[in-house]
C-alpha cells in the first residue's frame, strides 16, 4: 500500500510503496488522464498528473530512493511457516513538493468525474478505486501535518458531490 510522509521541512511529501503499488498506480494515473487531446480544456492538468507519473516511473526503475521496511516475519514466523526469508520489504519512495501534489490530488477528482460519464458502474472502477486509494494517502498525510481546525477546511478534505 502507498503511504506518505512530510519531508523534514514540510515542503514536500515522499510517497513510499512497493514495486506493484507503484505500478498500479502509475496505471491508473495514465488510464484516468486519457490520451492527449481527449480532454481539452485538462490538458494542463493532464501534463501536471504526468509529471507525478514520470517521478513514479523513475522510482520504479530504481532511480530514485530505496527503503527497506520492516515486514513482521521474525524466526518464530519463519519456522512455523518452514521457509526462510528476508525480514524486510523494499519499498521505493518518490519525492514532491506538497503545491505538485495537491494540485494534482485535487486535479485528479476532475479527472475521476470525467471518466465516471463513461462506466457503467464508476463505484467499481479500478482505475477510480485506485485514484482514490492514492488520494485518501495524500488526505491522509495532510491529517498528520496540519491543524484540526486546517484540515476540516482543506478542499481535498472535503465530500465531492456528483
Amino acid at each position: 500500500m502507498i503511504y506518505l510522509k512530510n519531508t523534514p521541512n514540510n515542503t514536500g511529501v515522499v510517497a513510499y510503496g512497493d514495486y506493484m503499488d507503484f505500478q498500479e498506480l502509475y496505471d491508473a494515473m495514465h488510464e484516468i488522464v486519457g490520451d492527449e487531446g481527449q480532454y481539452p480544456w485538462h490538458e494542463t492538468a493532464r501534463h501536471r498528473v504526468l509529471g507525478i507519473c514520470y517521478d513514479i516511473r523513475h522510482a520504479i526503475m530504481g532511480d530514485r530512493k530505496i527503503e527497506f521496511v520492516d515486514n513482521a516475519m521474525d524466526e518464530d514466523k519463519m519456522k512455523f511457516l518452514g521457509v526462510i526469508t528476508h525480514k524486510k520489504n523494499v519499498y521505493l519512495a518518490m519525492h514532491t513538493l506538497w503545491p505538485d501534489m495537491l494540485f494534482v490530488t485535487m486535479a485528479l477528482n476532475d479527472f475521476i468525474l470525467l471518466r465516471s460519464e463513461k462506466c457503467k458502474y464508476p463505484q467499481i472502477d479500478v482505475t477510480i478505486t485506485v485514484v482514490r486509494k492514492f488520494q485518501a494517502a495524500v488526505v491522509e498525510c495532510i491529517k498528520e501535518t496540519v491543524s484540526d481546525a486546517s484540515y476540516a477546511g482543506h478542499r481535498c478534505c472535503r465530500p465531492i458531490r456528483q
